[in-house]
């Protein structure tokens, strides 16, 4: 086992233009291709891409570990448009591009049970159809999913469950199990921050305030439009929209100890936590998760859904009047973090709208809005 204060020490190259075999091995790479098409010769076509970026770097933390701080790219589309007639058109579109990253506090004393793997992911599904039922009447359809989220694991284990992050961190001849009780770092996998010549030193886990956990962003939502071409002077338009928007969280926060100089085979896991003795600072806990939450997740996330119903009327009187009457029926409900109701409302907007063209050639006008 190193020396209680070898492992602080940073590590340096006294050449760093010479790069070491392992160096050599890490070297960007990016794959990229597409096909696209014809399926029905001037009915349906396809396009599809996938592009994948790897970075294949690596870093090491202040206590000699060797992080992978690759990023990893790989992205995603797909496109179909089918026409079976010339009134009728469909279209459909997928698109993703998860980035997986693991970041490392760069200068700042750490080790690797201290860097946060982060999985930012995207998907985006789209659907269309447009109906020309008649000359004079226009109907259009449109779905949307999308969901984006940002996990973060722990540096160990599975990445969620704190069980098996400790059991692989105790594989660790610096963080051995113990009987020292549950505050020794090799019975924990909190956080601890330390100080060595007045500058923080942060060991043991995840250190983020807002805990390690997944998070959701999905938003669906659903629109359709009738267009009525009633004549020159006079159009109407009828229409739905529907959307759900929510933030779905599964988090947990570890602990935090601050003491003086860490030290993985106290106790306290400081070297000292006296405060009789110049220079020594004295040992607290930030408690974040009490026994009774411990396992749990802090929170649930928000959830708004908002549906509206409308009709707009447009149409002109003489060369001069042009008016534009609309209105519109709004239901929302909002929930918040706890998912408890916090607004639940129904609207309605009336819209009324009219201009006066002095010279009928469109330069002056005259707007009345309502």
């Amino acid at each position: 086992m190193q020396p209680q204060n070898d492992f602080l020490r940073p590590s340096c190259q006294p050449d760093f233009f010479h790069r070491n075999e392992r160096e050599k091995d890490y070297s960007d790479l990016t794959l990229q291709g597409s096909l696209g098409g014809p399926i029905v010769r001037n009915k349906a076509w396809f396009f599809a891409a996938a592009a994948d970026t790897n970075t294949f770097s690596s870093q090491e933390t202040f206590s000699g570990d060797i992080v992978d701080n690759s990023a990893y790219v790989g992205s995603r589309i797909a496109k179909l448009n089918f026409q079976p007639s010339p009134s009728h058109s469909l279209a459909a579109y997928y698109t993703t591009s998860p980035l997986d990253v693991i970041f490392v506090l760069g200068d700042v004393p750490s080790d690797r049970y201290t860097a946060t793997p982060h999985e930012f992911g995207g998907e985006l599904l789209t659907g269309s159809w447009n109906w020309s039922a008649t000359s004079d009447l226009f109907l259009e359809f449109k779905l949307a999913f999308h969901d984006s989220s940002e996990h973060k694991a722990l540096n160990a284990g599975d990445g969620y469950d704190l069980e098996s992050a400790l059991a692989e961190k105790q594989q660790d001849p610096r963080y051995p199990p113990n009987n020292l009780g549950p505050h020794s770092p090799g019975n924990n996998f909190h956080g601890y921050i330390g100080y060595r010549g007045g500058e923080q030193h942060w060991w043991n886990g995840w250190i983020l305030d807002n805990g390690f956990g997944r998070n959701d962003y999905p938003r669906d939502q659903a629109n359709a439009r009738v267009t009525w071409f009633a004549s020159e002077a006079h159009e109407a338009l009828f229409g739905f929209d529907w959307q759900d928007v929510a933030w779905e969280q599964n988090l947990q926060r570890n602990n935090l100890y601050v003491g003086n100089v860490f030290d993985t085979s106290s106790p306290s896991g400081f070297d000292s936590c006296s405060i009789i003795r110049i220079g020594y600072r004295l040992c607290y806990l930030q408690d974040y998760s009490p026994a009774d939450l411990e396992g749990e997740p802090i929170l649930h996330g928000t959830k708004s859904s908002n549906t509206a119903f409308f009709a707009q009327d447009r149409f002109s009187a003489g060369d001069h009047w042009t008016f534009n009457l609309g209105l519109r029926y709004e239901d929302q409900v909002h929930l918040n973090d706890v998912r408890r109701t916090v607004i639940d409302s129904q609207d309605v907007s009336p819209r009324i709208f009219g201009a006066y063209d002095f010279r009928g050639d469109g330069r002056t006008l005259l707007t009345l809005i309502r």
